[in-house]
């Protein structure tokens, strides 16, 4: 791997070199070596002294502005430590969920943090459902909501569960 002591950017105004030191993986990502923070995301101050995602930062240089706070910067590479610009767009917060949904990044059924059932409960209860149990009766045994319930059985979660 190809190893940088500083990021150079053409941007609207100049030539602008961020001293970010980062290694040019295989896929092409420069991969930031310091600064990285909350889930992998490299932060560094920018001009006005604020504390901003390093990919943020490298995105407004590049377009000249500032962006509002509800738009995000996503990566196409899904790595969070990389601060290519090509490897950069923006959006809104609906389309990084969506990436995240769309690339199996986004935890489902019992590997969610908060998940009360598993895979195994879920076929049970779609079997004691059909055999006549109310979703009400089976929340309080569960100690669930009973439209977690009837999310479960009818499939509007654990879709992947047969």
């Amino acid at each position: 791997m190809e190893t940088k002591s500083s990021l150079i950017l053409k941007t609207w105004n100049g030539i602008k070199e961020l001293p970010l030191p980062y290694v040019i993986n295989e896929n092409g990502c420069f991969i930031c070596q310091k600064y990285i923070k909350s889930r992998g995301y490299p932060y560094i101050f920018d001009d006005d002294k604020r504390l901003i995602g390093a990919h943020r930062y490298i995105y407004e240089l590049l377009y000249g502005r500032l962006l509002l706070s509800k738009i995000v910067i996503r990566h196409y590479c899904d790595n969070p430590a990389c601060i290519n610009p090509n490897h950069l767009t923006h959006g809104l917060d609906a389309d990084n969920v969506k990436d995240k949904v769309d690339r199996g990044r986004c935890p489902h059924g019992e590997k969610h943090h908060s998940s009360k059932l598993n895979d195994i409960v879920v076929s049970e209860l779609r079997s004691r459902y059909k055999q006549g149990e109310t979703f009400r009766c089976l929340a309080r045994e569960y100690g669930v909501d009973k439209n977690t319930i009837a999310d479960a059985i009818r499939k509007v979660t654990w879709k992947h569960v047969e």
